[in-house]
């Protein structure tokens, strides 16, 4: 099984940039400690960190499944992607959803969309977006 790489927060950053004894505490516990300039450009960065949040520019409605339309059947699916520094949707993934059958076209939909990339100290960032796409009929 791999193991997926793990992205690092900007508090545990600023606790290895910050930890004062060459990033060996007296715990025992190692802290990595690395140069923030030489990463910053493959950092993604969570809404929160943000000094200017992702802006949607082209948002595709997903094409609600025909038999689940036919059916009245309603759901939600969160999707989460990364919203790179040109506003391109990257690796977008299902995170939760009440049904699979809504998920092929969630995840179709929002590949076509284009953002205003998200900003952080001046810099156009990579993002880490997660939101709900609601499949709802109207009475």
């Amino acid at each position: 099984m791999q193991k997926e790489d793990q992205q690092l927060t900007l508090d545990q950053i600023n606790m290895a940039l910050n930890a004062g004894d060459g990033g060996m505490s007296s715990s025992g516990v190692s802290v990595q400690v690395f140069d923030i300039a030489d990463n910053f450009d493959d950092m993604v960065f969570e809404i929160s960190d943000l000094d200017q949040a992702p802006v949607p520019i082209v948002q595709i409605a997903p094409v609600y499944p025909p038999e689940l339309k036919r059916n009245r059947v309603q759901g939600t699916v969160n999707v989460v992607f990364i919203v790179d520094e040109n506003g391109n949707v990257k690796r977008p993934s299902i995170e939760k959803s009440s049904n699979r059958e809504f998920n092929e076209n969630a995840l179709k939909a929002v590949r076509q969309w284009k953002f205003q990339p998200g900003e952080k100290d001046g810099r156009k960032v990579k993002t880490r977006v997660r939101l709900p796409l609601a499949f709802t009929l109207r009475r």
